[in-house]
């Protein structure tokens, strides 16, 4: 996956994971094409992963936070409103 599809990607789906499993899409999984075992940096698409990730972190378009579960989790811009409205019911950990 491109850097480029790795942004497509997150704006397709809205709100993604970098890595961990849950009901929001995981960038590691999609760049990988399977789940992961383990740390996603001894899988033989790592360095693919850290590049996609990399893009997604520059991205004026992305949000970077850890919103779901604690965990690094990209906000495509298409949804800071939302997520500006309802930003009183997470706590300031999840949005920073």
């Amino acid at each position: 996956m491109s850097p480029k599809e790795a942004l497509a990607f997150v704006e397709k789906h809205g709100v993604v994971l970098q890595a961990a499993r849950s009901a929001v899409p995981s960038l590691t999984e999609a760049v990988a094409g399977e789940p992961i075992r383990g740390s996603w940096w001894g899988h033989p698409k790592g360095r693919e992963i850290y590049r996609a990730a990399g893009a997604i972190c520059e991205s004026p378009d992305v949000l970077v936070c850890k919103l779901v579960d604690g965990r690094i989790t990209y906000v495509h811009r298409r949804l800071w409103p939302a997520l500006v409205k309802l930003a009183s019911g997470f706590t300031k950990a999840q949005l920073a």
